[in-house]
């Protein structure tokens, strides 16, 4: 070969290790790495290392991290493959809502890095759930669940405690990574969509049905037996609201209350 000749770097890793194998230079290592750079810079490994750098305290820290940085990865995935189950269980369910949301809170804590010390809750204006384990403690991080059937509401709260103390990993989140409050941020949203699509579900099978409606003052007799108003019953099962409109048979009614001779038709309304 010409000594113009630039030397090719291996195409793959395997490539290079096969290189390294038989003899290569100082760089096979550093190509090594280079020909995935990308993915390892993604996990915060710095690729500029050297041959030399092999069995270093170093490279075994640094590799170290990258692991770490995998498994808390592949327990968020997990995570998220779970709700995902939990929600499609939830929406073929003929039980309550809030029956077989008492799960949720159970996939939180191994998503965490010390599950072994973490607990969670989900809290509504009606339901209060907890993992077996669960205690407040100072170590808290939360996100709020919004329904949007057509305001954004706040419908509860998710939240996930250390029942131990642990090194600070960030200012803003204390003891816990900024990947567990984004986890924490996108279970919440997902749940939110979730709830707003249910409760509408329910709200259209509810107006589907057959309604006990009195003859004489309109009244409608709702589920429990209470006897309602048709607007007090409409306000309460939809997202209705009522305004005041006179129509015109009882506009001629009430024009005719108050003369003392008959009005012709071209007086009326």
């Amino acid at each position: 070969m010409d000594q113009d000749t630039p030397e090719r770097a291996p195409a793959t890793p395997q490539a290079a290790a096969a290189a390294a194998a038989a003899g290569g230079n100082d760089l096979t290592y550093k190509q090594q790495i280079q020909t995935n750079e990308h993915q390892i810079i993604q996990c915060g490994v710095d690729p500029d290392w050297s041959a030399d750098s092999r069995g270093s305290p170093r490279l075994e820290q640094e590799l170290g991290k990258l692991r770490n940085n995998i498994a808390e990865r592949e327990k968020e995935l997990a995570c998220h493959m779970l709700l995902s189950n939990l929600l499609d269980e939830i929406a073929i369910s003929t039980t309550s809502l809030f029956h077989t949301l008492s799960d949720l809170v159970n996939i939180l804590p191994p998503a965490w890095q010390f599950p072994e010390i973490t607990c969670a809750r989900m809290v509504t204006a009606t339901h209060d759930f907890k993992t077996a384990n669960f205690r407040e403690t100072k170590w808290r991080q939360s996100a709020d669940i919004y329904t949007t059937f057509t305001e954004k509401r706040k419908f509860g709260v998710l939240e996930v405690y250390y029942l131990e103390e642990r090194p600070t990993m960030c200012p803003e989140f204390g003891p816990f990574m900024v990947e567990e409050q984004n986890l924490l941020n996108i279970v919440a949203e997902r749940l939110g969509k979730f709830i707003t699509q249910k409760l509408v579900e329910e709200k259209i099978s509810r107006l589907m049905g057959m309604l006990m409606l009195c003859p004489c003052c309109k009244s409608v007799r709702d589920s429990g037996g209470a006897w309602k108003k048709l607007e007090d019953y409409l306000i309460e099962h939809t997202q209705l609201t009522f305004t005041s409109c006179m129509c015109p048979e009882c506009a001629n009614l009430m024009l005719a209350s108050h003369h003392t001779f008959p009005i012709s038709p071209n007086q009326m309304l």
